[in-house]
Order: C-alpha cells, then structure tokens, then sequence
C-alpha cells in the first residue's frame, strides 16, 4: 500500500498517510499536527524492494537446517551445511527477482 505525504498549508507540517490505491481519489487528509484539511500532495521519492538480502537468507537458512538436525553436526559438516544454506539463499533471491519482474 503506498505512503502519500502531504504538507499543510497552515502550519507547515508534512504528514504522510498509508492509503490504498483504490480510496485515494476519495480520500481528505487531515494534518496531524493542526487538524486542517488545506493540504498539498507532494511528490515523493519512491522505493521498490528487490527481496530479502542474500545474507539474511543464508543466516535464516543455516539456522533452520541447524535447527533440524539439533546442532548435532560435526564441524567438518557444517562448513558443507553452511555451502547450502548460502546456495539455497541465492536461488531463493533469484525467484523473488523473477517474481518482481513478472509484475
């Protein structure tokens, strides 16, 4: 759901309201700061996600495989484990990009 951000034209203040696009075209913000309803619509920068970080996917995913076998590995596996946990974090990524630029 977008982020609109509007400034008041009493007192100055800008504030920004989550509102979806389809209540937008009926929608009267009201400052938070005043309580007017003489409000501009600025325009905003825009962020777009790509996904999660590889990293954190790689942190999520050797803890879950950790997890699994209840740290009972030996260490000469866990470098093995952690290989797979970085693999399966980056075919992860890769489908959250093909998912994005399907849209």
């Amino acid at each position: 759901m977008p982020i609109y951000e509007y400034k008041c034209k009493q007192c100055g203040k800008i504030s920004d309201f989550l509102v979806s696009v389809k209540e937008i075209d009926n929608f009267s913000p009201r400052c938070r700061y005043c309580k007017s309803l003489e409000m501009t619509k600025l325009i905003s920068n825009i962020w777009i996600s790509k996904g999660p970080d590889v990293n954190q996917l790689t942190s999520k995913a050797e803890s879950t495989l950790m997890n699994t076998f209840k740290g009972k590995i030996p260490e000469a596996s866990r470098a093995e484990l952690k290989e797979i946990a970085k693999e399966a974090a980056k075919r992860g990524k890769r489908r959250v990009e093909e998912m994005m630029d399907k849209k």
